[in-house]
């Protein structure tokens, strides 16, 4: 009885498959990181493909860390009102201010980002942001300055951080200083979850 031998040219076809799929997946996974790349700086910047080339921010401070808020969601910045506390304890919310006849939810940012709370200063100022048709105020100790940047001195992250997306990169100042670039949108979003699940109206009702 003789022995049959594998068959070469079957070796090499299955070899040539492999090969195309690994090459198919490669491709997706390429595009999977373009789009995610696309939604996270459409969300963190607050602006379209037109308005990457030069986006602008506004730089703010807590305690020591630079931040960079995406100027498309920033609506004004007023000194430190009277702030309600909550009924119950909201994670990174400091209480709620009236703006013009708005409850909004005033955001810790030093807690959100460092998880250490911080007492209310009447020097703070707030960062009231629109986001979505609906409105925060973030607390900081102050507003630096407006820039505006190239792309090329942003640098962006994908990693979501516990409870909600904190920052979504980083950005290069000219002092060869970094601001941590606040995804707006995710803290928004991540405000009004914690308003909800806490029965607290921390967030304006639409």
């Amino acid at each position: 009885m003789t022995e049959q031998k594998p068959d070469a040219s079957n070796s090499v076809r299955s070899a040539g498959d492999l090969f195309g799929k690994i090459e198919q997946i490669a491709e997706l996974e390429n595009q999977v990181l373009f789009l995610k790349k696309q939604l996270l700086m459409e969300s963190a910047l607050g602006a379209g493909e037109e308005q990457f080339e030069h986006p602008s921010f506004l730089l703010v401070k807590s305690k020591k860390i630079v931040f960079a808020a995406p100027l498309q969601y920033v609506d004004e910045i007023v000194e430190m009102p009277y702030i309600s506390p909550l009924p119950r304890p909201v994670a990174s919310v400091s209480g709620t201010v009236d703006y013009h006849g708005e409850v909004l939810a005033v955001i810790d940012i030093e807690e959100l980002t460092t998880g250490n709370n911080t007492s209310i200063s009447p020097t703070q100022v707030l960062v009231i942001c629109t986001i979505d048709n609906r409105r925060l105020a973030l607390k900081v100790d102050e507003a630096i300055e407006v820039i505006t940047v190239e792309m090329d001195a942003i640098t962006m992250t994908d990693k979501v951080l516990p409870g909600i997306m904190k920052s979504s990169g980083l950005l290069r100042l000219s002092n060869n200083e970094s601001a941590l670039i606040l995804d707006l949108m995710w803290i928004g979003v991540g405000a009004h979850l914690g308003s909800i699940l806490s029965d607290d109206a921390a967030t304006p009702k639409e």
